[in-house]
């Protein structure tokens, strides 16, 4: 294939993953979150630790990680996205309770990376050719 540095092809997700990657471990996402709820300030820390409470963090990583089809190397970028914001509201909203009130819902396919879009969809990955015509991995550094 001769290729030019705009050409995509369909590269599998194993071919995909740089070398030098880290597989995410599966407790890693409930220790950041214990860690984020202790350095975390509210305003009210007493209501904070009611309603942020370590069966909550079990059942957002659970529902998280199961959005994502239990692939727990895409889960870490939404779970802190979704337990920072479930901290805030906690923290702004007296009345906010997220054992009642939160449900997860996967992000549209538009907010999602493209290793993202891949887990949830099962599609192949575009990845953009260099003018050698090898892949060229792109690194979401957030």
């Amino acid at each position: 294939m001769t290729g030019s540095a705009s050409s995509t092809r369909a590269v599998s997700l194993a071919s995909a993953r740089p070398s030098s990657a880290r597989p995410v471990r599966r407790g890693a996402p409930r220790a950041v979150a214990l860690h984020l709820r202790r350095i975390y300030v509210p305003q009210d820390p007493e209501r904070f630790l009611e309603r942020i409470t370590d069966a909550f963090i079990d059942r957002l990583v659970a529902d998280v990680t199961a959005g994502f089809k239990g692939n727990v190397g895409v889960v870490p970028r939404q779970f802190l996205r979704e337990f920072v914001t479930q901290m805030d509201l906690v923290d702004e909203n007296p009345e906010y309770d997220p054992a009642r009130d939160y449900a997860f819902k996967l992000p549209e396919l538009s907010d999602l990376t493209a290793h993202e879009q891949h887990v949830i969809t099962g599609q192949p990955l575009l990845i953009a050719e260099d003018a050698t015509g090898e892949p060229v991995l792109k690194e979401d550094v957030w």
